[in-house]
């Protein structure tokens, strides 16, 4: 499977378009054993995506329920992600199904409400995919960008990409939904002004930062069956969030329109949307 990101014009583009990116300070606290990049690294998922501001009074906040009743929610967070990548760098993840595993361990173990001093909360699923999932763009981005000071093999790593997802928040289902509106290949997504939800047959609807496990895994799922090969889940967040009127579409967007399960009618819709 061939990764179109890798190609420089895709990683040069985020760069200079993702705000978080220029964050260069480590996230507080900092979790024994995480490198200097990857505490960075969750800091810039943590506030870039919104982790932070739908997660109120979290701070100083205690887990009342969970796995962690009891411990902090930050110091959490942030370790049991450390441990994941950790993982991942140290090549014990050697397949999708190892990876997909450890994966839905972490959005699991973490999830439960809290009680700040303010007030409470809670960890969903939701919140917890897009964590690990926007951390996991920017080891994508700083490998191919040559920043990722690691010993591992790169052949390990490049078999990797394709197994990781595509962070789910309102953009990107708003997205999702003009591109299938018109075909029955993704149902569920319904929009209301800037926000937009996910309702599949049997669950309640909810928006990204209240994903159960079992609308996460849905969509996930849905995702894949609208893709062909030449696209990985997480490229899928790449195109959805690098538009370029500049590209030449033309002859870019066909190609890509066919990988993601679109008739040609909908070309007009992927050209404000694929920048490659």
């Amino acid at each position: 499977m061939k990764l179109i990101t890798s190609h420089p014009e895709i990683i040069d583009y985020f760069k200079k378009n993702d705000r978080a990116y220029t964050f260069n300070q480590p996230i507080n606290p900092r979790p024994p054993n995480c490198s200097n990049w990857l505490a960075v690294a969750i800091n810039k998922a943590y506030t870039g995506g919104l982790i932070a501001r739908t997660s109120r009074y979290i701070n100083d906040a205690i887990y009342s329920s969970g796995y962690f009743k009891g411990q902090k929610v930050k110091e959490i967070l942030f370790s049991e992600l450390c441990k994941f990548i950790n993982d991942i760098l140290e090549e014990k993840i050697t397949n999708c199904l190892d990876f997909n595993k450890k994966h839905d361990e972490y959005c699991t173990i973490v999830t439960g409400e809290y009680i700040g001093n303010k007030g409470k909360g809670r960890i969903t699923y939701g919140k917890a995919q897009k964590l690990v999932n926007i951390t996991l763009k920017y080891l994508f981005v700083e490998y191919f960008d040559q920043k990722l000071e690691i010993s591992k093999s790169e052949q390990y790593l490049e078999k990797l990409f394709p197994y990781f997802h595509c962070p789910i928040d309102s953009f990107v289902m708003r997205k999702i939904f003009n591109l299938y509106k018109k075909t029955s290949l993704f149902p569920g997504i319904i929009v209301l002004g800037e926000t937009a939800y996910y309702q599949p047959a049997g669950l309640p609807k909810a928006s990204w930062s209240n994903f159960s496990r079992d609308h996460y895994l849905n969509f996930q799922k849905n995702l894949r069956k609208c893709l062909k090969d030449e696209i990985t889940l997480l490229e899928v967040d790449f195109l959805l969030w690098a538009p370029s009127r500049k590209a030449p579409m033309d002859k870019i967007a066909p190609e890509i329109a066919r990988s993601l399960g679109c008739q040609s009618n909908h070309i007009s819709c992927l050209r404000n949307i694929v920048f490659i």
